[in-house]
């Protein structure tokens, strides 16, 4: 569902100009739409950048993802909401925690990801996602073949 674009001159200022944060601790059985969900509660509309990266193998998220807000302002209330919050849905003893992401903003997350092996997956749950004002909109297009997928070794 739409939603306006907030003004942003109007908010105040941060202590940085990061806007990507990685979430850590997701219990493993959440979905990209129950993450979503979750997300959305507070902030559709203020990111523009979200991926859950799943384990193709067993089905399941790794346990982090990462979303870039569309102000540092935002990236700083995430990070205080969420930084030792519990994601209820699932009996699970994990605690978030909130880190600034090793790539930052929203033109770097698709560079890095437009070329990734992760693009060539055919279920869209699976892939990184692109938002504006808060309605999924298409991801770039790679500019040639896509490597494949390489499953991670199986845990015993």
């Amino acid at each position: 569902e739409y939603v306006p674009s907030p003004d942003l001159s109007t908010l105040p200022p941060t202590a940085s100009n990061l806007t990507t944060v990685m979430l850590r601790n997701i219990p493993n059985k959440y979905t990209q739409r129950m993450l979503l969900d979750v997300v959305n509660k507070h902030f559709r509309g203020l990111y523009d950048f979200f991926y859950l990266p799943i384990d193709f193998r067993n089905k399941c998220n790794v346990g982090y993802a990462f979303l870039n807000f569309i102000h540092p302002y935002y990236a700083d209330m995430f990070k205080n909401m969420f930084q030792n919050h519990k994601l209820t849905a699932f009996k699970s003893h994990k605690v978030c925690e909130v880190s600034w992401g090793r790539v930052q903003g929203l033109r770097s997350n698709i560079e890095h990801y437009r070329n990734s092996a992760v693009m060539s997956i055919p279920i869209p749950q699976y892939k990184p996602l692109i938002f504006r004002n808060g309605i999924v909109v298409p991801f770039p297009d790679a500019d040639g073949p896509l490597p494949s997928v390489k499953l991670r070794p199986q845990k015993c």
